[in-house]
């Protein structure tokens, strides 16, 4: 809820979500947090996975690695993740955190994902 992720395109192999600013998510200076930044990430990684697999399916993170590449400060962030491969119980996803400010980088992210049970 306090994201507040909106989906602006899913498909297959790409989530696109929009996250507008919250004083809730910002550290001193008002930046956005980084853990916001990652839960933001991983969440439309998640639904990535979701869209690969068409329909919920449980998954769990296995790994997540993220690179911060700049502050945003009150700023819609578009999040966009896209399907690298999926597997029969792991799938692999990349996602990238922008400002809609100036369309430039805040955060790269990647994650592996575990299918229990594969799909």
């Amino acid at each position: 809820m306090d994201l507040d992720l909106s989906v602006i395109e899913a498909s297959e192999t790409k989530v696109k979500l929009r996250m507008r600013p919250s004083e809730r998510l910002n550290r001193h200076g008002d930046m956005v947090s980084g853990q916001a930044l990652m839960a933001a990430a991983d969440t439309a990684m998640v639904v990535a996975v979701f869209c690969a697999c068409g329909e919920f399916t449980p998954c769990s993170t296995v790994d997540m690695s993220s690179s911060f590449l700049k502050p945003a400060t009150n700023v819609d962030l578009i999040v966009t993740a896209r399907l690298i491969r999926k597997g029969r119980t792991l799938v692999f996803v990349r996602s990238e955190i922008v400002s809609s400010k100036d369309d430039k980088a805040v955060l790269s992210a990647t994650g592996t994902y575990a299918l229990p049970g594969g799909s």
